[in-house]
């Protein structure tokens, strides 16, 4: 996998939360995007999806982990969180970019 660094804009989203391991939480996390996202006949619309990991496993116990599978906010996708997905705003600055 090769890894750059980029500098990002804050940049609005809708996210799925996943806690726990990041190992386990990010595969929660990006399962319920992926569902919600098929249940809505959207997932073809969405090019980029970022994963953000909230807290350092060195200063967090690992079942308090947090990871968002998010996906930029697009016409017609708004937030459910009775289905447990949310919108928010990731903060701008130098994040690590791979390509799946």
């Amino acid at each position: 996998m090769r890894v750059t660094y980029r500098y990002l804009r804050p940049l609005t989203v809708v996210y799925a939360r996943g806690t726990g391991p990041y190992q386990i939480s990010c595969r929660e996390a990006w399962g319920r995007m992926g569902g919600w996202l098929d249940q809505r006949r959207a997932r073809w619309r969405i090019k980029q999806g970022y994963g953000y990991f909230r807290d350092n496993p060195r200063l967090t116990a690992p079942d308090l982990l947090r990871y968002d599978a998010c996906v930029p906010v697009i016409f017609g996708l708004d937030p459910e969180p009775n289905t447990g997905i949310g919108r928010q705003t990731l903060p701008g600055g130098a994040y690590a970019v791979h390509t799946h």
